[in-house]
């Protein structure tokens, strides 16, 4: 048995008898005013436009230096957008009203004809279409086609690969692509139009640890000068971060204090005389003393602080001593790495590390990927930004965030702990209120 093939009825416009007709589906199409052919091939021999409004197809004549129509021959409905088939040559306008019947129609995110070219019956869904502007036609055009069949460019340019660095003609220093002033020298790189209030010489220290308390711009961590006004600014370091708590300081046994200091300690317990009311005398006294019991306790913790330098040991009981006095010997003073309370595992020169926490209110996650000073990857709240920056040796950190890894969205500065935690804050463009995350490796 054979298939059934369904015969569609179009609804033809003619634009010599500007009169409408229907007529069954067929490669050839011919006015039945006339009887003359509109279309050998329908719809890849000639280009035809099709109006989702009226539902009508019309000879089109952009291929021959026709402009785009601005309303619909046969409704006259205005036309907001249009879309060029990359299977067939059929032209489909909308007027983005919510006529009835409506059986095609153009969507507003992408300009694709939805559920399909009303001519070939091609779907188009998960296919990306390309706004272009025309010159041939004077009109704006959405297709998949990567060349325009009117004027024939290109209707797709190419990703512009981001900047990793931009250097400075004066210093020879490397600062951020956007950065208006070297973050080395302050030498202006370019003009910055949002830029309200240059910076001065006179450094002022930075707020929240990035951000310019002239301009409010975000700036690398050490860097001279602000990259948005060039201020000078004040650098202060963070404190490197210590796990646990020093161990006590070994007890000094009686017997190792030198005679002297035990004399000295001795001395010192003087209870100074009374002085007596309006005496000029006796405050000179007293204030003589005081004096000198200060200058004596100074003395007695300089002699006790040479001692522990100069050995460097502590003492201990003699298992082997039979006397009631018990005698010491002299210990070394542990300095293994695994007891020394200043020991701080580095981060690696080269890793790649996935981090969650939050940003402001939100849920927050990173995926961070270390090659030397280069330090490249991907943060996701609702978007995701594509991360471009460099990272210091004390792991301090400045990135910039790309959404779909083209148009540049803000900065992120902060600083990666070798416990495996992260503090920071984004700010955007304009250089306004930063927001802090905080994330750890998961």
């Amino acid at each position: 048995m054979n298939p059934i093939t369904l015969t569609r009825q179009l609804k033809i416009y003619c634009p010599q008898h500007q009169t409408t007709f229907e007529t069954a589906e067929s490669p050839k199409i011919i006015c039945e005013i006339r009887e003359h052919a509109l279309s050998t091939d329908f719809p890849r021999g000639e280009f035809w436009e099709y109006c989702c409004d009226c539902q009508t197809f019309s000879p089109s004549d952009l291929e021959v230096g026709g402009k785009a129509k601005d309303v619909c021959p046969q409704c006259e409905r205005a036309t907001i957008r249009r879309f060029v088939c990359d299977d067939c040559k059929i032209v489909s306008y909308d007027s983005g009203e919510d006529t009835k019947g409506k059986n095609f129609h153009l969507n507003t995110d992408g300009g694709a004809v939805n559920p399909s070219c009303p001519g070939c019956l091609k779907d188009f869904s998960g296919i990306e279409s390309h706004q272009h502007k025309c010159t041939e036609t004077d009109g704006i055009l959405f297709t998949a086609r990567q060349t325009c069949p009117f004027c024939k460019k290109e209707t797709v340019k190419p990703k512009a690969k981001p900047v990793s660095s931009l250097q400075c003609p004066k210093c020879k220093a490397k600062s951020e692509p956007d950065s208006c002033f070297c973050n080395n020298c302050g030498n202006e790189l370019r003009s910055n139009p949002d830029l309200a209030k240059r910076g001065t010489a006179t450094a002022k220290t930075q707020l929240l640890g990035s951000i310019c308390p002239n301009c409010g711009a975000s700036n690398q961590f050490g860097g001279t000068f602000c990259v948005g006004c060039g201020q000078a600014l004040k650098v202060e370091k963070a404190k490197p971060k210590q796990s646990g708590s020093p161990p006590p300081a070994p007890p000094i046994p009686q017997s190792s204090i030198p005679t002297q200091v035990v004399s000295a300690v001795a001395a010192s317990n003087v209870t100074p005389p009374a002085v007596k009311s309006g005496s000029g005398k006796g405050c000179i006294t007293a204030i003589g003393i005081c004096i000198g019991v200060i200058f004596l306790c100074v003395v007695i913790q300089g002699i006790i602080s040479n001692k522990n330098r100069s050995t460097d040991t502590y003492a201990t009981p003699s298992p082997t001593s039979s006397s009631s006095t018990p005698t010491y010997s002299a210990t070394p003073y542990s300095t293994n790495s695994s007891t020394n309370i200043f020991s701080n595992t580095s981060l690696p020169d080269s890793f790649s590390k996935d981090y969650t926490g939050t940003i402001g209110t939100q849920s927050f996650s990173m995926r961070l990927e270390r090659d030397g000073s280069d330090l490249k990857g991907t943060a996701s709240t609702s978007k995701t930004d594509h991360l471009y920056g460099t990272i210091d040796t004390d792991g301090s950190f400045t990135l910039k965030g790309y959404e779909n890894d083209n148009k540049l969205t803000g900065n992120y500065s902060g600083r990666i702990y070798s416990d495996g935690s992260i503090s920071g804050t984004w700010t955007n463009l304009q250089g306004g209120r930063g927001i802090s995350f905080s994330l750890s490796e998961e």
